[in-house]
């Protein structure tokens, strides 16, 4: 919305103005949207992977237990960025 009239500075706002002259204005925002897919066990007790999606990024990061250290994830997805590893 584009705001035209008189205006002065207000005590608790930036600007105050009184019976402005109000009209539509051109704007579209540039939305993007993050698409996270997060993997558990079916009580939701055990986190094993996060996805996440967007544009530009293609990410899947998952948990490394102790009992998994040292197991190669090679093949498991080409889009594996990082492993985390948990006590």
């Amino acid at each position: 919305m584009r705001i035209e009239g008189e205006s002065h500075a207000g005590r608790l706002v930036g600007r105050v103005f009184e019976d402005p002259e109000v009209r539509p204005a051109e704007w579209v925002p540039d939305l993007t949207a993050l698409s996270i897919d997060i993997e558990t066990d079916p009580r939701a007790r055990q986190l094993y992977a996060v996805g996440l999606w967007a544009p530009g990024i293609a990410e899947v990061h998952f948990v490394q237990t102790p009992s998994h250290a040292g197991r190669s994830t090679s093949g498991i997805s080409h889009s594996i960025t990082t492993v985390f590893a948990i006590a």
